[in-house]
């Protein structure tokens, strides 16, 4: 290695580093490296003094015990120091493929952005929404979490209303009445009959029932009320 390269690697090394997190002095402030502290001795870690950049719209405050950043030193001077990409790779889904970013929380929650254009959120409780690449959106599994849409405000909601199982009982109800009206269009008249006489036609029997619960989401509410 030339003195020059050598010089070059010094003056890097002094601008750019790899390092861990040890503390946030509030929110967009924080310090990296420093001595190990043990905390139960009342002593506090000292670490190198950054400012923590986010990517526009994100926010983020990061967990310290695992995490680790890149820290750019202006000028190689310790002032104004910032730490840029953060990571922790200890939590989130490792399976993924080119083009698909993901968003997750130590937790367990994902926002999940696929390949094809189909969007996954699932959330800690195992309830997942599936918003496929034509827009379509369903829940499963049922009950295992709530989905709210336009408001959190309960007083506001009322339950999705799920198209097969209403459309199963509309059909019902269609089907019913089409055999009265068919049972109206058939029935006659007795010439000189008296008004107490029952007309003759064929027996109808069928009756209408009200929509029951199952026409409802257990766990997709909307909003339907100011």
């Amino acid at each position: 290695m030339s003195i020059d390269s050598h010089r070059i690697l010094q003056i890097a090394g002094r601008m750019i580093r790899w390092d861990r997190l040890v503390g946030l002095a509030r929110f967009g402030y924080g310090s990296v490296g420093g001595a190990e502290v043990n905390e139960s001795l009342g002593e506090q870690a000292d670490g190198q003094p950054v400012r923590l950049v986010f990517p526009p719209g994100y926010r983020c405050v990061q967990d310290l015990d695992t995490s680790e950043t890149i820290v750019l030193y202006p000028r190689g001077g310790g002032v104004n120091a910032v730490a840029i990409p953060f990571d922790n790779s200890t939590y989130g889904p490792t399976d993924l493929e080119k083009n698909e970013p993901v968003i997750c929380d130590k937790a367990g929650s994902v926002v999940r952005f696929f390949a094809d254009g189909s969007l996954k959120i699932t959330g800690k409780s195992g309830a997942i929404v599936n918003v496929d690449a034509n827009g379509n959106i369903d829940v499963i599994p049922a009950g295992a979490g709530n989905v709210r849409l336009g408001t959190d405000d309960p007083a506001k909601l009322s339950n999705v209303a799920l198209y097969q199982a209403l459309k199963t009982q509309y059909d019902s109800l269609v089907s019913k009445f089409n055999a009265l009206i068919a049972a109206y269009a058939t029935h006659t008249h007795n010439v000189g009959m008296t008004p107490s006489t029952v007309p003759n036609g064929p027996p109808f029997t069928n009756t209408a029932t009200a929509l029951t619960s199952s026409v409802a989401s257990p766990n997709v509410f909307a909003k339907d009320k100011l």
